[in-house]
């Protein structure tokens, strides 16, 4: 493929060959006997990159498409591979720098007798830019729940059904279900897809008083799963009244307003009043179900969508798959945008409103890979599978 055609710009041979891992090896063997070498991983996408082929984002944009876990996550990364993040990104950038242009131009023809700034008219044009920054952050933060997926903490005491309810929602047995209490002794780990949203299930030990040394051990352990859960699921058994054990729990989740509280056993006859639930439960998502027969899965389903605002259906140009130095180059322009804004509503003069908006511009231009460095570069790239 002669350039500049080829995905890198350069000139490319590409060698087609029947499968077969000895056939493609003594291929490999003899390429690299003429000269050639192993491409680093990420470098053709790099290579694109620093060819002008892409920008920054949509070669990140590529990376996210190969490590995809759901469709949804795919889609968007293939949106913004496509270009259409970085069109936006420029739009803002391009706002931005009209209006620091503006600042700067009063700042440099302060002494001539020009118009006073319209301070109005500057608040309204960062109020502006903050809504279309702001827009962006949460498409990236309704993003990352798609392709990072939910740390999920399932909790309960022992015997409530946390096991049986890992092993349905992940459709084959991976943690052990005995009707004998305390089975679950260390963290239980599946990755599941609710929906298009990838949970990170944790099965968790039993919360009750440790009967052994391992037992504590796996019981601190599920206080450092929750600790640092984006979603808790607390599970008690329908078919038996609470306990000591389970208000303890309850009494430790109180204030946590990422849980969801499942009724298991359904399956079962009644025994748990629901009516007289403590009044931490009041006001948090319940569901119905009954892990051994798969009844309310569906509705367990609904309901985490809903608890992390997301819907059933995600739209793939309703969403940013960004990862962590991207999200922060958002945050770090709004913060500037805001302190500009501040700076504004405090009186202060032009001269310190426009370098704070340049701050703003060149987060921006540092998200598309405008003047960014060699060692960031090699970070990025570093992700990539080889020969990617």
């Amino acid at each position: 493929m002669r350039a500049p055609r080829s995905y890198t710009r350069e000139d490319v041979v590409e060698v087609n060959a029947h499968s077969g891992a000895p056939s493609m090896r003594r291929i490999l063997e003899i390429a690299l006997g003429f000269g050639a070498r192993l491409a680093e991983p990420g470098e053709f996408t790099k290579r694109a990159f620093l060819s002008g082929r892409l920008d920054l984002s949509q070669a990140e944009a590529i990376a996210s498409l190969i490590r995809a876990r759901s469709a949804a996550a795919a889609r968007a990364a293939a949106y913004q591979a496509e270009g259409h993040l970085s069109k936006r990104i420029a739009r803002v950038k391009d706002e931005l720098l009209e209006t620091t242009a503006y600042l700067e131009a009063a700042v440099d023809f302060s002494d001539e007798d020009i118009e006073a700034l319209d301070r109005p008219g500057v608040r309204t044009r960062l109020d502006r830019h903050d809504d279309e920054l702001q827009g962006l952050i949460e498409e990236a933060e309704r993003g990352q729940v798609y392709d990072q997926g939910l740390r999920t903490a399932l909790v309960g005491r022992p015997n409530v059904g946390k096991s049986s309810l890992l092993n349905a929602l992940s459709r084959e047995e991976r943690a052990i279900v005995s009707a004998q209490p305390g089975t679950t002794r260390d963290i239980v780990e599946s990755t599941v897809l609710l929906g298009e949203v990838p949970l990170l299930l944790r099965d968790t030990a039993g919360w009750r008083d440790p009967s052994d040394d391992i037992e504590a051990e796996g019981i601190a352990r599920s206080q450092a799963a929750l600790d640092s859960a984006d979603l808790v699921v607390l599970v008690l058994a329908g078919n038996e009244p609470l306990s000591g054990e389970d208000e303890a729990l309850i009494d430790a989740l109180a204030g946590n307003e990422k849980t969801i509280v499942v009724i298991n056993k359904t399956d079962l006859p009644s025994r748990l009043d629901l009516e007289g639930l403590p009044s931490q439960l009041q006001g948090l998502p319940r569901v119905e179900l009954s892990a051994t027969t798969g009844t309310g899965l569906k509705e367990l389903e609904s309901a985490v969508l809903r608890l992390v605002g997301l819907g059933p259906e995600p739209e793939a140009n309703e969403m940013i798959i960004a990862d962590a130095r991207q999200r922060e180059e958002l945050r770090g322009a709004q913060t500037a945008l805001l302190d500009a804004r501040e700076a504004l509503d405090a009186g202060f003069g032009e001269e310190i409103m426009a370098p704070l908006l340049k701050d703003a511009v060149g987060k921006l231009a540092l998200f598309v890979g405008e003047d960014v460095d060699e060692a960031v570069l090699d970070r990025i790239f570093a992700r990539f599978c080889i020969g990617k």
